[in-house]
């Protein structure tokens, strides 16, 4: 069986239900018991392969290894196109090493600090874990699988995927409470016994709120929550 996990919050079924008609929930209702959603995207899938030692995706602005086929972003270099078109043969720091005994190469180039706060470190790589030796070119594009290998990866993935999805939704309910205080628009607002009034803030709410596209772009993407201690 595949194994897929669900990225992204999605609306609740009862949240697109309450606006259908009436009979077309009763016919949709049985079939929704006991179903799961899965996010359409496999956990175990092919992806390019991420380039530099930064592991990032290519831009415009990368310098070509001579020796071992990868690419290098100017940037992480800190170097130029016109430097490395002074270079005949250009070399990158891990083909300027010499292999240690369990082949591991420790680059062997200054790495700028950058603009981030923490200085940039290439990891030690393997001498035959190169594009060249595994027989890519320059315009190679390669594949990689990515994605848990064992149960306990799977369940830890699973997991991760959950608390970024309890993040956003507590998350989006911050800021439907700030909705319901500022007031002032027909979902936040409801006729009661005393006549107008604010709504509960409720997942109902939210997924309403979601739908009109009022707190989408109010939410940041990798918003998490900390996770509950289980030891007690």
């Amino acid at each position: 069986m595949t194994q897929c996990v669900r990225i992204n919050a999605l609306p609740r079924p009862d949240a697109i239900l309450r606006k259908c008609h009436l009979q077309q929930v009763v016919e949709v209702a049985a079939k929704l018991t006991g179903q799961v959603v899965f996010h359409p995207l496999t956990i175990v899938r092919d992806e390019k392969r991420l380039l530099c030692f930064c592991k990032k995706k290519s831009s415009s602005n990368m310098g070509f290894c001579d020796g071992c086929n990868q690419w290098y972003h100017f940037a992480c270099l800190g170097l130029t196109v016109k430097d490395l078109e002074r270079a005949a043969d250009w070399r990158c720091g891990y083909c300027r090493a010499k292999p240690d005994n369990d082949g591991m190469c420790e680059w062997k180039m200054t790495i700028p600090k950058g603009p981030g706060k923490r200085a940039k470190v290439a990891p030690k790589r393997h001498f035959r874990d190169t594009p060249a030796a595994r027989g890519a070119g320059p315009e190679t594009v390669e594949m990689v699988q990515v994605g848990p290998v064992t149960w306990d990866d799977t369940v830890a993935e699973a997991k991760k995927g959950g608390k970024t999805i309890n993040g956003k939704m507590l998350a989006f309910k911050k800021r439907a409470e700030k909705l319901v205080q500022e007031g002032g628009h027909h979902i936040v607002d409801e006729m009661g016994a005393a006549g107008l009034q604010a709504r509960s803030v409720d997942q109902v709410l939210v997924n309403d709120l979601i739908q009109e596209n009022l707190l989408r772009d109010e939410v940041e993407p990798e918003a998490e929550i900390e996770e509950e201690d289980d030891s007690g």
